[in-house]
């Protein structure tokens, strides 16, 4: 500083190199941070990415599951009809059974 306070040239020359580095070192910090930046963007899209198609794959098991248990329940209800038909069949036959043991008693 001179007399009159003012900065003499090789101040303003040093201050000036200052302000160009700090420059350059926050211009280089803002280029890291929007490389950050993107690389968190792209991750991102990528777990949305992944998210979605894990729903998509939980949706399209749960409709398997759904179908399954449709057939299961189809299945179900035709082995039940089939059971009671043969427990009509066999009461029908214990009857007519029944009935001829009664007739051969008669006859006896």
């Amino acid at each position: 500083v001179d007399v009159h306070g003012f900065f003499s040239d090789a101040s303003l020359l040093g201050t000036f190199h200052d302000f160009v580095s700090i420059t350059r070192i926050i211009s280089s910090e803002m280029i890291e941070f929007k490389v950050c930046m993107n690389d968190l963007s792209r991750s991102f899209e990528d777990l949305r990415s992944k998210l979605r198609s894990q729903t998509q794959e939980s949706e399209e098991y749960a409709s398997f599951l759904e179908a399954q248990l449709e057939d299961s329940q189809t299945e179900a209800a035709s082995l039940f009809q089939e059971l009671e038909e043969l427990r009509l069949a066999f009461e029908n036959e214990s009857t007519v059974k029944e009935q001829e043991i009664q007739h051969l008693q008669g006859i006896i």
